[in-house]
């Protein structure tokens, strides 16, 4: 038989707690988003829905009869626009009861932790049973956070999604809000074309008037081939006389003001498909933010009160800048591609991008669980020697912590390694009598709540097959996180 400790069975299972701990924050955070922002983006949207579909177009009798064409065409753009937006219901019943769900699942396995507690208490060694049914639990506790892991992206994937449905819904109420501006300007045009038929003066400002109110670059950039016919053919009555002024006028008129509510539709189409880019940039670029990580080292100290990290420094400064590249790059995209006006283009990197970003977070998890894990290990170390009597020092290289321990002319300085390793340089007493053997360390480790499994000098554990320490050598030797 192997004979497991109950120390390697206590550390699986704390394993699994500090697993569970680790990313449920975050699950309760999203969740709680998720079930206020849907329903609130759903009454909004829904509103809106309303608003755009009791909303008519009715027109004075002089402006259907001298502005028939722009009349017509307000009101195709009108039913277009109640066409274009559907009413909207989103989903959150399944997410009623995912906090309580996932209680239940910890719990069962809690309890099945609890037993394994209970199967290994009073005992050391030959822990077989229960160190192997601990690994199975520690393997389901990390699977169950995965799962609510998964959960946590679907949350995050459908608020981006109501938000976006909601910006698009706004822009429609823009939209609808020029049209309606539009229909009052085309009565009180209507009006004013009846009044000004006969008098060719005020006819001449009247199409100038007309003429002004044509924002010349967005002209040029929408219409050009138009703009220029509808100029051309506008300078050409102001020369004429007084009867082809008054003969001409209700064609020239039309036909500017049928070019400018043409000039309006397109502009307006540019200005919604650019909000939703744009809108969908902002929504994207906030999911680098969703989730909050730490300094390991500040949040060991200060817990919630430390100050956040961003997503791109703590992957920088913890995981060799792992996706920080990838996603920096699809932003560049699609902030150019916004700039130029490409906005089918922002669309496409953005929808790449999304689950690129949640699978960074979800590496920067990891690594800040891995981080935590091993610096609350390093600290039940330091109280380990102090509690038989060596002086201890804690230090910090880079984002190591090493910890030196003196008692007399002895040393012993300690340093967490990458993979869980622990760097032991042990100078030993000279004067014939160091502090305490390494069975003593050992008992004084598991007593704070730490496994210290073996340590080995030349290939040979100096735990288990040395009863003392008291040759003045210096050793270089490993222990195991």
């Amino acid at each position: 038989m192997s004979g497991k400790k109950a120390g390697e069975v206590s550390e699986l299972l704390r394993q699994g707690v500090q697993t569970r701990q680790a990313g449920d924050a975050n699950f309760q955070r999203n969740l709680h988003d998720f079930l206020h922002t849907l329903p609130n983006n759903e009454v909004q949207f829904n509103s809106i829905y309303d608003e755009v579909q009791r909303a008519s177009c009715r027109f004075s009798a002089d402006a259907e009869q001298e502005c028939a064409e722009e009349c017509g065409q307000l009101k195709k753009r009108l039913a277009s626009l109640q066409q274009s937006l559907h009413n909207e219901t989103f989903d959150t019943s399944f997410a009623q009861n995912k906090a309580a769900e996932y209680r239940q699942k910890f719990a069962a396995l809690d309890a099945r932790a609890e037993r394994i507690h209970a199967a290994i208490r009073g005992k050391n060694w030959y822990c077989d049973d229960e160190y192997r049914d601990a690994g199975k639990l520690l393997k389901d506790y990390k699977e169950l956070t995965r799962q609510q892991s998964g959960e946590e992206s679907a949350f995050k994937m459908k608020i981006a999604d109501s938000n976006q449905a909601l910006s698009r819904a706004k822009v429609c109420r823009q939209q609808l809000q020029e049209i309606m501006s539009a229909a009052e300007v085309l009565d009180k045009k209507a009006r004013d074309v009846v009044q000004l038929r006969n008098k060719a003066s005020e006819a001449k400002t009247f199409i100038q008037s007309l003429l002004d109110t044509i924002e010349k670059p967005i002209a040029e950039k929408f219409m050009p081939n138009e703009y220029q016919a509808a100029l051309s053919a506008a300078q050409a009555y102001l020369q004429g006389n007084d009867a082809a002024i008054v003969a001409g006028f209700n064609a020239v008129q039309n036909k500017i003001s049928v070019f400018k509510q043409q000039l309006a539709e397109l502009f307006a189409a540019f200005q919604a498909e650019k909000a939703a880019a744009e809108s969908a940039f902002s929504e994207t670029y906030t999911l680098l933010t969703k989730d909050i990580f730490y300094n390991p080292l500040e949040y060991a100290k200060k817990q919630e009160d430390a100050a956040p990290v961003h997503l791109f420094d703590f992957l920088n400064t913890y995981a060799a800048g792992e996706f920080v590249a990838d996603i920096d790059g699809y932003f560049k995209q699609a902030k150019d591609a916004l700039a130029a006006e490409r906005f089918g283009d922002v669309h496409t990197l953005l929808g790449s991008v999304s689950p690129l970003i949640t699978e960074a977070a979800a590496k920067a998890a990891l690594v800040q669980e891995e981080k935590l894990r091993t610096i609350y290990n390093m600290v039940n170390l330091r109280d380990a020697l102090m509690s038989l009597n060596y002086k201890v020092k804690t230090a910090m290289q880079g984002d190591s912590i090493i910890i030196t321990a003196s008692a007399g002319d002895e040393v012993i300085t300690m340093e967490a390694e990458a993979g869980g390793n622990l760097k032991i340089d042990h100078h030993e007493s000279v004067s014939g009598g160091c502090a305490a053997t390494w069975q003593e360390i050992q008992k004084a480790c598991k007593d704070h709540d730490f496994l210290l499994q073996d340590v080995k000098k030349d290939g040979k554990s100096v735990i288990y097959n040395q009863a003392t320490q008291t040759s003045s050598t210096v050793s270089q030797e490993r222990a195991h996180l």
